[in-house]
């Protein structure tokens, strides 16, 4: 059951051209940590998920909340845009929530997904 909902979420992001950030950093760490930490980690996780389809942004908050064996206490925070996913970094960050996982769209009107990215990625070093 795990597998397909990793197969068909991983279906869905490659579909919706979503890129996944940290992936590299949250799987390292995952791969050091404890079954306990791991399953800690996993309880409280917060996901922003940027598209500017309400549609796409609605099935990937669907798929998010029916795992909830995976993330019993997920947030998901939700940005129509590359501009408003910025801002919702910055803020988050100003408050001390951690985002542990951005989901966005490649192709989006006002700010693409790779220019967010990049923008992100600067504001966090």
């Amino acid at each position: 059951s795990n597998s397909n909902f990793d197969h068909v979420f991983h279906q869905i992001l490659r579909q919706r051209n979503y890129q996944v950030l940290p992936f590299e950093t949250v799987q390292e760490g995952f791969q050091k940590a404890t079954s306990a930490q791991l399953e800690e980690k996993l309880s409280k996780i917060n996901f922003l998920v940027v598209d500017d389809s309400h549609l796409n942004r609605k099935i990937v908050r669907k798929i998010l909340e029916s795992a909830d064996s995976v993330f019993p206490e997920c947030v998901i925070y939700e940005a129509d845009d590359g501009v408003t996913a910025v801002e919702e970094v910055k803020s988050k960050m100003d408050l001390g929530i951690k985002l542990d996982f951005i989901l966005i769209d490649f192709v989006m009107i006002t700010m693409n997904g790779p220019e967010a990215v990049s923008i992100i990625r600067d504001s966090l070093n």
